[in-house]
């Protein structure tokens, strides 16, 4: 799940997948706005994942953490 995210995650904001690191922040490093955040929940909705509630989540790692305890329910 980790390389489909950080895929979706760089086809969002526009960069290669490895230029996103657990540690950056959505919004701050990455440079995510409200538009680039609805994107996402909607393609990781798409992929099965969710729904993700991102008003909460500041960095990678912490979306990667949701998501597995989305699946784990």
């Amino acid at each position: 799940m980790k390389d489909t995210l950080f895929k979706i995650l760089g086809e969002v904001i526009g960069v290669e997948a490895e230029d996103i690191h657990p540690e950056d922040s959505l919004r701050d490093e990455l440079h995510m706005n409200s538009v680039d955040l609805a994107e996402l929940a909607d393609k990781l909705n798409n992929e099965g994942v969710g729904p993700v509630d991102l008003s909460e989540i500041d960095t990678v790692e912490e979306l990667l953490d949701q998501i597995g305890a989305d699946e784990e329910m």
